[in-house]
């Protein structure tokens, strides 16, 4: 039987909404703009789910920043992965798990640049594959992107009741891998679920509460 789990990125196996608030910190202090500018990144950041042409607009507008949407848009898409680094106890929730003959992808929405992320933060020696929406063109909830995933774990995904799928997105997680028959466990992030249609099949507060949860729930592979 595959063993198979697809992890979200942010928020998820990476802490983004704490790294964006460091990355805020230094461009407001490397631009001289004013301090109350860093509350002001965190709330329209919306966390994560602001275009970065829009962000950057409304920022330039705000403080008359000369510099081209391009230029600002690019140089944050080079930066902000800079500011990952990896986390101890992730790699040894995601290893512990791979010790137990699972496969892991990491799927994920966004530009190219969250593959960087994913190598700063240490994760691409710890997953079979990772998923980058911009580069498949497919982003969560479209099935197309999970059905890559778990392809390239190497199975055929005939019984999606048997892959797990764990992200904090109720629209983009949870609901795409719901649609498919996947188990999830929602990172709930100390939110309550408001969705009335379906419920996760389980909640977890860190990535090795989920893993646990992943070695508890799933049958083991036999010999």
């Amino acid at each position: 039987m595959d063993q198979i789990a697809l992890f979200d990125l942010d928020n998820t196996l990476v802490d983004r909404q704490a790294v964006f608030r460091q990355w805020a910190e230094w461009f407001v202090e490397a631009r001289g703009l004013e301090s109350d500018d860093v509350e002001w990144l965190v709330a329209a950041d919306l966390d994560g789910n602001a275009p970065r042409d829009e962000l950057f607009a409304k920022l330039r507008a705000r403080r008359g920043l000369t510099d081209g949407l391009d230029t600002l848009v690019s140089g944050y898409l080079r930066d902000y992965p800079l500011f990952f680094e990896p986390d101890p106890d992730v790699g040894a929730a995601l290893a512990r798990l791979r010790g137990h003959g699972w496969r892991i992808a990491i799927v994920t929405n966004g530009a190219t640049a969250q593959r960087a992320k994913v190598a700063r933060a240490g994760l691409l020696d710890l997953v079979d594959a990772c998923c980058v929406s911009a580069e498949l063109g497919s982003w969560k909830p479209d099935p197309l992107i999970f059905e890559q995933a778990v392809a390239a774990c190497g199975a055929d995904g005939g019984a999606m009741s048997t892959i797990w799928m764990i992200g904090d997105s109720p629209e983009h997680d949870m609901t795409g891998a719901h649609r498919l028959g996947m188990r999830t466990v929602w990172m709930h992030r100390h939110r309550d679920w408001d969705m009335d249609d379906f419920q996760p099949d389980h909640q977890a507060g860190s990535i090795l509460d989920a893993v646990d949860i992943l070695l508890s729930a799933a049958p083991p592979v036999p010999d």
